[in-house]
């Protein structure tokens, strides 16, 4: 499951996919832990500069995961 979400935090990529970009994002209750929560961080970080609603909640995501977001 975890390698398919990789995978899937290549759509928030702007080189990959330059003329789209997310608005909402909905991940409450995915059960994402540490690591995905710090995967998402990332590839927000790598330019999807649209997005307006980012929902996490119910992912115990931690500190690191707090931190990454800023």
């Amino acid at each position: 499951p975890f390698r398919t979400f990789m995978l899937k935090t290549q759509l928030l990529d702007p080189s990959v996919h330059p003329s789209q970009f997310l608005l909402r994002l909905n991940l409450s209750k995915c059960n994402l832990g540490e690591a995905g929560g710090l995967a998402v961080a990332g590839a927000l970080r790598s330019g999807n500069l649209e997005l307006r609603s980012l929902l996490l909640s119910h992912n115990n995501l931690g500190n690191k995961t707090a931190a990454a977001f800023g």
